[in-house]
Parts: structure tokens; sequence; C-alpha cells
């Protein structure tokens, strides 16, 4: 009787031990990005970063890609990469073309295993966009960024200015994604939004107050501010 009891006494011990062999990569990665959680926020919130920061952010995160076969982690290894890329002086293009392959690279890499990531999408649409120009690879990109995350009020105004860059390649259906997000821009910081609108010229801010149409107190007040 108690020789039968054997497996099932010595079952937790072995599920245990598998925790803490599988678990420990993944703990790893995260010890090792956590000094790093100030630079990435900095970056996301697009505040200035130093240069040291971003060197720091890219060994840690290409340690914590040691750990773990995470996507994020991939993907905050590109976001350095195009945070260096864009310190670049216009003399270095060589170094600054090799940085955006990589990151796009590690981007597709990283998506294809964590294709829910809002933010590594919109990495991923902003260093095509670079790498390439405008085209049906940046619009797809930024498409699965919004659809990922919709309501992320830190992307909105990015994804407004990339998405009229890329107007002339969004499928149908992705306006109205863009309107969207017109709306959440303007919900997150209507100063901001109206003052990229009113640089831009009237068709930009022609497509903003279109996209306000059905808010008129809001639209009031973005005519108050881009006169």
């Amino acid at each position: 009787m108690l020789r039968r009891r054997w497996p099932e006494a010595l079952l937790p011990f072995a599920l245990g031990a598998c925790l803490l062999v599988f678990g420990l990569p993944r703990l790893a990665s995260a010890v090792v990005m956590v000094p790093a959680e100030r630079v990435l926020d900095a970056i996301e919130d697009g505040r200035p970063v130093s240069e040291e920061d971003l060197g720091r952010l890219a060994w840690r995160a290409s340690a914590a890609r040691r750990f773990s076969a995470s996507g994020r982690f991939a993907a905050q290894l590109a976001g350095a990469k195009l945070a260096l890329a864009d310190r670049l002086p216009a003399r270095a293009q060589a170094e600054r073309r090799d940085l955006v392959v990589d990151a796009v690279s590690l981007l597709e890499g990283g998506l294809s295993a964590s294709p829910a990531d809002g933010y590594g999408w919109a990495r991923l649409a902003y260093a095509r966009n670079l790498r390439d120009g405008a085209g049906p690879g940046a619009a797809d990109a930024w498409r699965m960024s919004v659809l990922t995350a919709p309501a992320e009020p830190r992307l909105a105004l990015w994804r407004v200015r990339l998405g009229f860059a890329l107007a002339a390649h969004l499928r149908e259906g992705d306006h109205d994604l863009l309107d969207r997000q017109i709306r959440l821009a303007w919900r997150a910081d209507p100063d901001q939004l109206s003052g990229f609108a009113k640089s831009s010229g009237p068709e930009v801010t022609r497509l903003v107050r279109a996209a306000l149409l059905d808010q008129p107190e809001d639209l009031q007040r973005f005519e108050t501010l881009v006169r």
C-alpha cells in the first residue's frame, strides 16, 4: 500500500523541480531587465534618453534574450537600436542602416513569437519606414499595432503621424482605424494633436476635423487651437 503511494508523494517535488528548471530562465531575464525599466518607459513616453542609457538597455536586452525566447526582449533590443540609429549624424548612413536592418530582423522574429505586442508592431512599422520608405510593409505593421493595442494613448499621436505618412498605402478599413487613433490622440492631448495638424498643413487639418465631426464641443475647441 505504501509503495503504491510513493509516486503520489513524489509528484509535488517533481512538479516543483520542473517549475524551477523551466521558470529560472524567465526569472533571470526579468531580473536582468529590471534596471532598464526606467529607460524603456522613457522611450515609450517619448522622453529624452542618454546614449549611455541606450547602450546599457541594448546590453541588458541582449543578455535577457540568452535566457528567454520571448519576443518582448527582441522588441526591446530593437527599440534600443532604433533609438541609437536616430542619434547618428547624416554622415553615418551605413551604420544607421545596419542598426535599422538589425532592428527589423529582431522585430520580425520577436513578433512571430509574441504577435500581440502593440509596441513591437509600432516599432516594426517605424523601422520598415526607415529602411524602405513609405510602403505596404510599414502600413501592414502600422495596422497590426493598432489592432493589437487599439486604446494605448501613448501610441496614439505617433500612429496618427505615421498613418498620414502612409496614407497612400493604407487598405480599405484602415482609414477608420486612423480616425479612431485621431480621437484617442485628442483625448490624450488636444494641444499636441492640434499642433501637429496645424504644422502639417490644411489637408491634415481637414482630416483631423473630419474625425472629430461627431464631437461638436471637441471640434469647436480644435478649430480654436488651429487658428
